[in-house]
């Protein structure tokens, strides 16, 4: 006779199965929750669905094997669309294909190596927080290969190319804009800027290893002057968080752009450190220390 555990395990499974519909012409597999969501989830298989199903996600649907069912492209043209691969070269694929046909409006994935029908309920539950826009995602896949994953290696594949890094050394075109005038003045007044912003080496191997851990989630850190960190926001919240706290801040790492409004909050915070992954203001411009990933 089967133990109450393989019982409660076998009726569970049976209730998930239950669960499961066959939505739209396509009769694609599907949680009972499509048409009551504003958001529909979409995976790549029939098991995604049912592990999805069995951590409380109803608004999934599954390609089935299709590259773009009809089903799902009538339903992105209505609904807000998240699409969610598989870990591997397979996912970038999907993410490819979904991206030119159907209005997808963001892209999230397992953890490499991962596939979506045996993530646990913690695993799904970062990856749908950590998902990133269409645009982030268009972005992200037209600076690799297919072969490549579409996390870490995107974005330094990015930086290491210097036709696409906006700003690597910001002191370049500075003299090069001005430099009838003043030939002398950058090299005096250099040392001094970074004497004041430099960062320890502490902090350089802190900054490096937080931010690296921050590729391609669009996520943000804030840290103490002990280099505690305070909290992790999303990207998009980081203006209002840095605007609440007003200070108590020495340092802020995001998987991001630093642009003229973060530094100006920074500013007037006391933040000592912003670090990004670019940024559109030259460190000479700021009385922060701006910081990019090509300087960690």
């Amino acid at each position: 006779m089967p133990d109450s555990q393989e019982i409660a395990e076998e009726v569970a499974h049976s209730v998930r199965v239950m669960e499961i519909v066959e939505y739209g012409k396509d009769r694609l597999p599907a949680g009972p929750g499509i048409d009551d969501s504003e958001e529909v989830i979409i995976v790549e298989g029939r098991a995604d669905v049912l592990n999805l199903l069995k951590n409380g996600f109803k608004n999934v649907i599954a390609l089935n094997g299709m590259s773009c069912p009809q089903t799902v492209l009538d339903l992105s043209q209505k609904k807000e669309m998240v699409l969610f691969v598989d870990g591997d070269r397979g996912g970038n694929l999907i993410i490819r294909d979904m991206m030119a046909m159907a209005e997808i409006d963001y892209v999230t994935r397992a953890p490499d190596g991962k596939e979506v029908e045996e993530l646990a309920k913690k695993e799904i539950h970062k990856a749908i927080r950590s998902k990133i826009t269409a645009e982030q995602a268009r972005l992200e896949m037209a600076s690799i290969d297919t072969s490549n994953s579409l996390r870490k290696p995107v974005i330094m594949k990015k930086f290491d190319n210097p036709t696409t890094s906006t700003a690597p050394r910001p002191a370049v075109p500075r003299v090069g804009e001005i430099r009838p005038a003043v030939t002398a003045k950058p090299i005096i007044n250099a040392p001094v800027v970074n004497a004041k912003k430099s960062l320890t080496p502490e902090e350089k191997d802190k900054f490096g290893e937080m931010l690296e851990n921050l590729i391609g989630t669009r996520g943000a850190y804030i840290l103490d002057d002990k280099l505690n960190v305070l909290g992790k926001v999303p990207y998009t919240e980081l203006v209002t968080t840095l605007k609440s706290l007003n200070a108590g801040v020495h340092a802020v790492i995001f998987d991001g752009v630093t642009d003229r409004t973060i530094v100006e909050i920074a500013e007037k915070s006391g933040i000592k450190h912003v670090v990004a992954m670019d940024t559109k203001v030259p460190n000479n411009e700021s009385k922060v220390n701006i910081v990019t990933v090509n300087e960690l």
